[in-house]
């Protein structure tokens, strides 16, 4: 969550804080302009606010008797309606004045253009402006989060058909199995179990984007006509740069991801749509932004058809807010919740300092959602209250926010989840919650579900020690001496991170093979001579020091017929565009081996093999960032020795 914003200067935050005089020029805009020099004379990008906004809470008025799916279309038209009376003779004076990049913000009654400096003046000065500001620049940031290995697929070019959905489809009514915790923690199997899992509800990810190569995620992609939007126009297909997104779309509604997985999002059966913050270059702007809203009342530019979200997920903020109020976007959000949509923020990293709420979630009309640990303590970055806007609660409800499991390409290689940290990944399950709670009753109230949700969230597992044991399913393998161990290092695989155990407790059995207890922490499952059948299953409980109680399902399976082979990381750093040579001892450490075989990157680099075993990755042209790949260290009968993850640094 911790997207960074580059200022023009930080008085441009506060531009929304007093009423304007008509035809104003923003201070911070005008100390621009009085400046001389090179930098003076270049075109400065405004947001033309005109007046005689309409009214939100008249339109709002009007929708009702209307059904819900209606409203954002009809909200839309009116609001669209309204700026093309307004717009005709703004519209011409920008043109006069040699503006550039027009684009109509109707939804906060606005235009947004590049100006020469010198016709600013004079566009501030026409019949109709009620005032000229500077559209200030958003930065993205450098990872997606704090715990990501920041990897992602190889893309392929935009424009080429995307990649089918292969991913096997889960039924999660029908799953009993081992969940990720953090759908355990919200308690997303009980609403699965009622068959409301999300179906018939659509979800827009408002950040870095989402990668279109991630099947298992593409498969809840509504993919109709304007369902991906790119204000830059730089990707006509969906697009991550980061990871970011991608990350929280999968906690929203992915789907499993390798074939017989449990889902990883909360509502795998919802729809998501998507639109990004910031372009190819890690740059945004504030009326992107107001675009990206403006979009969400109506996707495809029909309003007659109802295709807006129920629920938008903004994991994203303006760090140099923190305990202020800047409401640049409160418009927007206030027609959003008119329209019958949920507008769900992640509160922020900045904790664990009180008054450190962050715009825009502090803001009028949004629910703010701050990051819980596994144990159900907030978490110590995450933002606290009083809300810098009107000193209210702040955030309004919490999710578990620490270690959440999401997937990248790196970590399938690895076979190894990816594990996300941030009121980024929070806000994801609130939003995920709410798709769930918006299946089930479509036709409360916003008011009413977000009432749920808190409800929800609340009495999860997370938040209170649970009076009855929490049922989990664990699947471990049998070592190759036919044997394995329960103890506090193999349930880290299902239990919170935090958990501290105490006391394990058998409470059924095993049918075959038999259970030695090692101490009171510590059990042995010994399968001996099965003749053939499987291992048989048994439960124990599991005490942890926060009091809690654990049954765990434990289903024994085979042991792998394959050894495991043994895996080291290597980082290294070079720069755009200059090859990088790894020789054959960087790679090997103390690892003896014949050949060497490479998987592809990750990022488009490319790698080649020399015949002394040395290895040479040359970037993609233009690349910054980090780009991964896996060579196998062979031994002379082609069996793997080793596989080394390199990750490469190209800046």
């Amino acid at each position: 969550m911790r997207a960074r914003a580059l200022a023009l200067a930080v008085a441009t935050l506060a531009c929304g804080a007093a009423p304007a005089l008509a035809g104003s020029i923003e201070p911070a805009l005008a100390a621009r302009l009085a400046r001389s020099g090179a930098l003076a004379q270049r075109p400065v990008a405004v947001i033309v606010e005109l007046e005689n906004k309409p009214d939100l809470a008249s339109l709002a008025a009007s929708l009702t008797g209307r059904r819900m799916g209606e409203r954002p279309g009809a909200l839309a038209a009116s609001l669209r309606s309204a700026f093309e009376r307004a717009a005709p003779a703004v519209r011409a004076a920008l043109q006069r004045a040699g503006a550039m990049q027009v684009e109509p913000l109707w939804l906060t009654h606005a235009f947004a253009a590049l100006l020469p400096p010198k016709a600013v003046e004079r566009v501030a000065a026409t019949p109709g402006v009620a005032r000229v500001y500077a559209d200030m620049q958003l930065k993205a940031p450098v990872r997606a989060s704090a715990t990501s290995r920041a990897s992602q697929k190889r893309r392929r070019d935009d424009g080429k058909p995307q990649p089918p959905a292969s991913a096997v489809q889960i039924d999660p009514v029908a799953w009993r199995g081992e969940l990720p915790a953090h759908l355990s923690a919200v308690g997303a199997a009980a609403y699965w179990q009622r068959n409301v899992t999300g179906r018939g509800v659509v979800v827009a990810v408002i950040d870095s984007g989402v990668d279109a190569n991630e099947a298992p995620l593409m498969a809840s992609f509504r993919g109709g006509p304007g369902d991906w939007f790119d204000p830059f126009g730089q990707h006509a297909q969906p697009h991550d740069a980061s990871g970011h997104g991608t990350h929280v779309a999968y906690v929203i509604a992915g789907g499993a991801a390798v074939a017989g997985g449990a889902p990883l999002g909360v509502a795998p059966h919802a729809q998501w749509i998507a639109a990004r913050i910031y372009d190819d270059q890690g740059i945004g702007s504030m009326s992107a932004v107001h675009r990206i809203y403006q979009w969400l009342l109506d996707p495809d530019g029909r309003v007659e058809t109802a295709d807006a979200p129920q629920i938008v997920n903004n994991s994203w903020g303006l760090p140099q807010t923190i305990g202020r109020c800047e409401m640049e976007f409160a418009r927007d959000f206030a027609a959003l919740r008119a329209a019958g949509i949920h507008v769900v923020f992640a509160a922020g990293n900045e904790g664990p300092e009180p008054n450190t709420s962050m715009s825009p979630a502090n803001n009028p009309d949004v629910l703010a959602v701050g990051a819980l640990t596994a144990d159900g303590r907030v978490a110590d970055q995450s933002g606290r209250g009083p809300s810098a806007c009107g000193g209210g609660p702040y955030p309004h409800v919490f999710a578990p926010g620490v270690q959440i499991e999401s997937v990248d390409a790196a970590g399938r290689v690895l076979g190894e989840p990816l594990r996300v940290t941030g009121t980024s990944f929070a806000a994801a399950l609130a939003s995920g919650m709410l798709a769930l709670i918006a299946a089930e009753a479509p036709d409360a109230s916003l008011e009413e579900r977000e009432r749920r949700l808190a409800a929800a969230l609340s009495s999860s597992e997370t938040a209170s020690a649970p009076r009855s044991p929490v049922a989990i399913a664990w699947r471990p393998a049998l070592g190759d001496d036919g044997r394995f161990e329960v103890d506090a290092r193999t349930l880290l695989r299902v239990l919170p991170w935090t958990a501290k155990l105490f006391r394990l407790e058998v409470e059924e059995k095993p049918a075959r093979g038999r259970l030695e207890t090692l101490a009171a922490d510590r059990l042995r499952y010994v399968a001996g001579d099965l003749g053939g059948a499987r291992p048989a299953p048994f439960t124990v409980v599991a005490h942890t020091a926060d009091g809690r109680r654990w049954r765990i399902a434990v289903e024994p399976q085979p042991a792998p017929p394959a050894e495991a082979v043994a895996q080291r990381r290597l980082s290294v750093v070079t720069r755009p565009g200059e090859p990088l040579r790894l020789s054959r001892a960087q790679l090997a450490g103390e690892t003896a081996f014949d050949s060497i075989r490479a998987s592809q990157t990750i990022r488009g680099g490319r790698v080649d093999i020399g015949d002394d075993g040395s290895v040479r990755y040359t970037p993609r042209a233009g690349f910054r960032g980090v780009d991964h790949f896996v060579c196998t260290l062979l031994a002379s009968d082609g069996s793997a020795r080793e596989r080394v993850q390199v990750a490469v640094m190209v800046r």
